[in-house]
């Protein structure tokens, strides 16, 4: 990497001596930042792979925004403005989902589901994808009026923090809710999102 640089340097140093000296500084300034930038990526995709985790400030990040988005979810009503439905769902997505025992629901189709009572949720377990773009969670949903009813939520996020942790925002891609009281297999680490393993 170092040697590249030099080279690259060492071929731009005669343009840095004529009129277009200002240009010359700025076409070493990008090749040897992109440069950078290639052998940056092509790191932190070998530490992905190798199962390294997402940073602290990354997972925090995906867990609170994850939490607003169910939030947000656990709030529409069929009475919600689009905006809450948004906030909730990447509609963005094609295969964005919501299923039951009963089978998958389009999220704009979920009508009277809506407006049923809402559970307690209890994480119980969260992982975030190794380059930070997904998440993975799990919430133990009860009822404080129906006490033997148990539910699952297992839900994917997408989106992602990117660089700067607020310039991209978490939202529900799929949710799954499983009943009866054993618990969905906790998710394990993983680097990018894999279609195959959708709840």
């Amino acid at each position: 990497m170092h040697k590249r640089v030099i080279v690259v340097v060492g071929l731009a140093a005669a343009m840095v001596g004529n009129a277009n000296t200002v240009r010359a500084q700025a076409w070493i300034g990008s090749i040897v930042g992109n440069m950078v930038a290639r052998e940056r990526e092509a790191a932190e995709e070998t530490a992905c792979r190798a199962g390294t985790p997402s940073s602290d400030k990354v997972v925090n990040y995906a867990r609170r925004s994850g939490q607003e988005a169910l939030d947000a979810y656990q709030s529409l009503s069929t009475k919600s403005p689009a905006s809450v439905m948004r906030r909730a769902f990447a509609l963005k997505k094609p295969d964005v989902s919501w299923k039951d025992v009963n089978g998958t629901v389009p999220v704009t189709q979920l009508g009277a589901r809506l407006d049923e009572p809402k559970p307690f949720l209890t994480p119980t377990s969260f992982v975030v994808a190794g380059d930070g773009l997904s998440a993975r969670g799990i919430w133990k949903a009860s009822w404080a009026e129906q006490p033997g009813r148990t539910e699952w939520y297992a839900v994917d996020f997408t989106g992602g923090p990117h660089t700067n942790l607020n310039a991209g925002t978490f939202r529900i891609w799929h949710l799954a809710i499983f009943p009866g009281d054993r618990q969905p297999e906790t998710p394990a680490a993983y680097c990018h999102y894999d279609p195959d393993q959708a709840w």
